[in-house]
């Protein structure tokens, strides 16, 4: 593999026409009236919820955005809208129920119409990749048919957070300024929610704050592993740093050292793969993840010394204990891929139909309860924690083939891209997704920036 990635010109400029389209070359600042925007929606969200008060967080939170959103929307401003919101993700994702628990679906979906219908040359070149409008109109159909069998609009409702995140990810990396601006915003939101939630959880990321449960291991952490890849890969284009080594060192090891702490296996396991890729793929950011991954050594043995060092010591030593089983070391995970041959058995080539999959899994899981031989509990899931398991349960293998004709070319076409200009950034973005849903099922706006960094591999026919 190492061979095939060094026959390029690793001396040959970054040559992708999704990330260098639509700005100058030339640019190599942020666009600091959006990311001042960011802070503004997010510091002072986060400073009430460290005080304790989490629905003014929301309400401030929400209240703000909505203000900018709507200016934007009044100036004909669609990049500087899908900035915003993806520089927001983070608190977005944290506070969502403060305003409506698909509020992000909402607010992705206007702004996406909007771009769609003011900007001529975005809309084209969205037509024209074929891998994008194939999974654009797979999340409708296939939310369509699960609200037309179950009655309930909520069901797989999220795959539309998922495309839509995907979709504006795509379109926006052709902004370079935008797309850097959004993404140094997701890192300051990830910072901001790590110092808002510090004192109320054991994991770094999560807590309970009043009678409110807020956040979620893999929501905090997978963003970070996100920061990690693009302070290294590609010399840092995407965050503009290809003339700051240092500034990628100071953000690789902050997020590298978040991630640490973050209680997200899935994270940790993305974040491995990752550098892993990198080191093979790409041979001039090399020094700089030496750099990053050595102090990330020397300051692990600090970080566990902290409040939350217990936390981790607890989710790694439960990972890997011989005196746990395989569904207490996978929080109850092993037990849905026990249950699922005995499911796709029942129904292999259309599955059960779109929207079934919660109830199909608590009949099945409920059987083998009966017949005991599920290893343990359930450990509280109600749903399938894998995409890939979503889709065969649902869907069957008509499903299963419709997802792999998605996924894969756009592999085949980031690895190409890899090979021959040497940016791994979509390469990274579809093979963490492709680990991501096999732990989750990925239907999230976080999962959809992996998978739209993914689809900036597969060229469109322009």
């Amino acid at each position: 593999m190492k061979e095939w990635f060094s026959r390029r010109d690793d001396s040959s400029p970054l040559r992708s026409p999704h990330i260098a389209a639509g700005v100058p070359n030339a640019t190599t600042h942020l666009n600091w009236t959006v990311l001042g925007q960011i802070a503004l929606t997010v510091l002072p969200a986060m400073l009430l919820l460290s005080r304790g008060h989490p629905v003014a967080a929301g309400s401030v939170f929400f209240g703000t955005l909505l203000l900018l959103l709507a200016y934007h929307l009044s100036m004909r401003k669609p990049v500087e809208f899908a900035s915003l919101t993806i520089g927001t993700l983070p608190a977005l994702l944290l506070l969502r129920e403060s305003l409506f628990y698909h509020s992000p679906i909402a607010i992705m979906g206007i702004g996406l119409s909007f771009w769609l219908i003011v900007s001529p040359g975005d809309r084209l070149r969205f037509r024209n990749h074929g891998q994008l409008r194939w999974f654009a109109l797979l999340a409708c159909l296939y939310w369509l048919f699960s609200f037309g069998l179950t009655g309930n609009y909520w069901a797989n409702l999220r795959v539309l957070e998922l495309s839509f995140s995907a979709i504006t990810v795509y379109l926006l990396a052709r902004h370079r300024q935008s797309m850097a601006t959004a993404c140094v915003g997701i890192a300051l939101g990830l910072i901001s929610t790590a110092a808002a939630l510090w004192q109320y959880g054991q994991c770094l990321g999560t807590g309970v704050v009043g009678t409110f449960q807020l956040g979620h291991p893999p929501t905090f952490g997978l963003p970070l592993a996100l920061i990690l890849f693009l302070a290294i890969a590609d010399r840092g284009r995407v965050l503009l740093l290809e003339y700051l080594p240092w500034s990628r060192v100071v953000i690789g090891v902050t997020a590298g050292g978040l991630l640490l702490l973050s209680d997200s296996r899935t994270a940790w396991l993305v974040a491995l793969v990752g550098l892993f890729v990198i080191t093979i793929a790409a041979s001039k950011d090399r020094i700089t993840l030496m750099i990053i991954v050595g102090l990330l050594v020397l300051v692990t043995p600090i970080l566990m010394r902290s409040s939350k060092g217990d936390c981790i010591r607890w989710r790694v030593e439960q990972t890997v204990s011989p005196q746990l089983t395989l569904n207490s070391r996978t929080s109850g995970r092993f037990n849905q891929w026990a249950i699922f041959p005995r499911v796709f058995h029942d129904s292999p080539v259309w599955g059960f139909g779109p929207g079934s999959g919660k109830a199909v899994y608590a009949r099945y899981a409920d059987a083998a309860e009966r017949e005991g031989w599920l290893l343990g509990n359930r450990k509280g899931i109600s749903t399938w924690h894998s995409l890939y398991l979503h889709v065969a349960v649902e869907t069957g293998a008509i499903g299963m083939l419709a997802l792999a004709c998605l996924l894969i070319p756009t592999l085949l076409r980031s690895l190409t891209q890899a090979h021959s200009s040497g940016e791994v950034t979509p390469l990274l973005g579809i093979l963490s997704f492709m680990i991501i849903v096999i732990f989750i099922n990925g239907l999230d706006a976080n999962s959809g920036v992996f998978l739209g960094l993914g689809f900036l591999g597969s060229r469109p026919d322009l």
